[in-house]
Order: structure tokens, then sequence, then C-alpha cells
């Protein structure tokens, strides 16, 4: 769920957001450009496509 409005509100143009959360452990988040950091964006990508080939 997190991850689909953070995604709507980058296509919105929106660049700073908090987000409210019940989860009592503390989570810092911090985007990294894709051409920055190319292992996470590829095992993204195999994760999205492993996930698309289950359903």
């Amino acid at each position: 769920g997190i991850l689909d409005g953070l995604s709507l509100i980058q296509r919105k143009g929106y660049q700073k957001v908090v987000i409210h959360t019940d989860n009592l452990e503390l989570w810092k988040i911090k985007h990294i450009p894709r051409e920055k950091n190319q292992v996470a964006d590829r095992i993204a990508k195999m994760a999205t496509e492993k996930s698309t080939d289950m359903q």
C-alpha cells in the first residue's frame, strides 16, 4: 500500500511526503535514483517479474 501511494504522489509531482503508520518500529526511507543503485533496481525488477508470472 505504501509503495503504491508513493508511486501515485510521484506521478502527481510531489517531492516531499510524510507517512504515518501504526507500526511500532521506526523506519527511515531515502530515495536513491535507479542509476545510483543498479543492483537494487535489478532485484526489484526480478521480484516484479516473478510476481506477475504467478498471477
